[in-house]
């Protein structure tokens, strides 16, 4: 950048001297011909050097001078007074009172005047050099900053569990964190949004690009649920929250998408849903079955008829103690999500506690061979010798349930140093190896609706179980007729077992 000087005076011919004597001076050279015009170039302009006449009319070189300090822009701007007249002392005083750095006297020598120039030229020059070096200093510590505040952004959201992505104001997706890089794998750099949708189950993707356009132009968040393929081509449900990012000026610069995994709550709320309509079904069945036969008696009695009150009674009994059943198993399992089932624990020969429940079973099932293989003398351990019932009549029921008639049912009961371990086998349709553990959720069941039941049974075992401080297992490949075979372990001693701490059933764990 070259520097100018304002060379002022009111002469013309003076003016035409003034640069025929800096003549080969690295400057270039600006005229005025009066105070006024001279500061408005000032104004204009940024000079390094002012040589100003003090005779002039109008507003002289003194209240020129007095003008340029008083504005902050030209504050610092050196001045250099030239005058034929003005010789006394006091007037170069007041020059130097009013911002002058010299006070040349004409006519002035070539040879001084080019120095001094030379020298305040050199000095704009440095100022220059050191304006420039604190401006890159600033941007530096700028890029620093914002080196830093990135790295802190991606350390940040790395550290969420949620997939984020961001677009700047023309849709490139700029930025994804390791989340959604985790599940969905990286997209290319400055990727289209386009290239996401393309990641969007078929049936969501026109959907959600509607919603996302509507949105982004309006500039306010929307919220939506789809379908989003992952790295090896599995679809999990995701719920996107969307943000649009604006400027000072209230300008859209960006938009934010924060994806949050809802496969599982979603999972949660379908079974949810299918327990609601089975425990309707379930509960309704007893009663209505308790109805129909109270109403049919009714009917004989008005008609005069006779009516067996015995098998009345017996069947009404059965539904009561069905829908009773119902609704303990109900009750068992939020005890146990909240931790407060009781137990009672007493030495119990656990022998004896598999082989009535197995009795009581056989005694009613006739088409399912059920076996009990149990070691010679007594296995007694430190147990609630209901609940312990409570979990094998579960896992019976289930047995039972999920089996063909003709099958046989077998359970055994082993030893294991500290530990008692009883085994229910059977030969049914087997548990999917992808919902061994989903199965001991709350609601949850193997096969959905299909065989019925309010999919409580092994929540309320898991429960149990853990509750003793053991453990519950199952094992199946999956192949129909192949079955399941489930595993409780137990330990035969409760350590405090009176103030054990009821822990809750926690079903993400199972």
């Amino acid at each position: 950048m070259t520097p100018k000087i304002l060379l002022v005076d009111d002469h013309p011919p003076n003016l035409l001297a003034l640069e025929a004597i800096l003549e080969g001076v690295d400057a270039e050279f600006v005229r005025s011909g009066s105070g006024e015009e001279a500061l408005r170039r000032l104004l204009a302009d940024e000079y390094a050097l002012v040589l100003l006449d003090v005779q002039m009319p109008g507003i002289d070189g003194f209240q020129t001078a007095a003008s340029i300090r008083a504005r902050d822009a030209t504050r610092t701007t050196p001045i250099v007074f030239l005058t034929a007249i003005h010789r006394d002392p006091a007037q170069h005083l007041r020059g130097y009172d009013l911002g002058a750095v010299d006070y040349l006297l004409k006519p002035f020598d070539a040879h001084v005047l080019r120095c001094k120039v030379s020298v305040f030229l050199e000095l704009w020059r440095a100022r220059q050099r050191l304006r420039e070096q604190e401006q890159q200093l600033h941007e530096q510590e700028r890029a620093l900053l914002e080196r830093r505040s990135r790295r802190r952004y991606r350390d940040l959201t790395d550290a969420m569990p949620a997939a984020i992505w961001a677009a700047d104001a023309q849709g490139s997706i700029y930025f994804c964190n390791r989340a959604f890089d985790a599940y969905a794998g990286a997209l290319p750099p400055r990727a289209p949004q386009e290239r996401l949708l393309e990641r969007l189950h078929p049936h969501d993707r026109e959907t959600i690009r509607r919603a996302r356009t509507e949105a982004i132009a309006a500039g306010r968040p929307c919220e939506n649920a789809f379908r989003l393929r992952g790295r090896h081509g599995e679809y999990r449900t995701f719920l996107e929250r969307i943000f649009v990012e604006r400027d000072d000026d209230g300008e859209i610069v960006g938009v934010v998408g924060a994806l949050t995994d809802i496969e599982e709550l979603q999972r949660a709320s379908d079974e949810k849903d299918d327990f609601l309509a089975a425990a309707t079904h379930e509960l309704r069945t007893p009663v209505a079955a308790s109805m129909a036969v109270v109403q049919l008696a009714i009917r004989r009695l008005g008609a005069g008829r006779e009516v067996d009150a015995h098998e009345t009674l017996e069947t009404v009994h059965g539904q009561v103690r069905r829908l009773a059943k119902l609704v303990d198993d109900l009750l068992d399992s939020a005890r146990l999500s909240r931790g407060a089932l009781p137990l009672e624990i007493a030495p119990s020969d656990l022998k004896t506690v598999l082989r009535t429940a197995c009795d009581r079973f056989a005694a009613v099932e006739a088409e399912r061979a059920i076996t009990l293989d149990v070691p010679d003398g007594a296995l007694v351990a430190e147990v609630d010798a209901s609940r312990v019932d409570q979990v094998l009549t579960n896992l019976l029921a289930n047995a039972i349930r999920y089996s063909s008639p003709g099958t046989s049912i077998e359970v055994r009961l082993t030893a294991d140093g500290d530990h008692a371990v009883f085994q229910v086998r059977d030969h049914g349709v087997g548990v999917p190896k992808d919902r061994q553990q989903a199965i001991f959720g709350r609601f949850a069941r193997a096969h959905g609706t299909r065989y019925g039941g309010l999919g409580l049974g092994l929540d309320i075992a898991l429960g149990i179980v853990r509750q003793h401080g053991g453990e519950i297992s199952v094992e199946s490949d999956g192949v129909p007729g192949h079955g399941s075979t489930f595993g409780v372990r137990l330990p035969r001693r409760q350590a405090g077992a009176a103030s054990r701490p009821v822990a809750p059933t926690t079903h993400e764990e199972a």
